[in-house]
């Protein structure tokens, strides 16, 4: 399992960053951590990177 996070200016080629986990449980707690933290700063959701799920998922697979 993995936390991905996206970044960046609209219009612009943002960054990205991967954290693997060994179990989901250990990725959940690393998401809602972050979260938490961006939620406290005022941040909403935006999305998931433009990507679909199934990219997202063969991305971490093929790492």
């Amino acid at each position: 399992m993995a936390v991905v996070r996206c970044w960046g200016r609209i219009g612009k080629r943002g960054c990205e960053k991967s954290e693997v986990f060994a179990t989901e449980r250990e990725a959940a707690s690393r998401f809602l951590v972050l979260a938490r933290r961006k939620h406290q700063k005022g941040y909403r959701p935006a999305g998931n990177c433009g990507k679909t799920r199934e990219a997202l998922t063969h991305e971490v697979r093929t790492r």
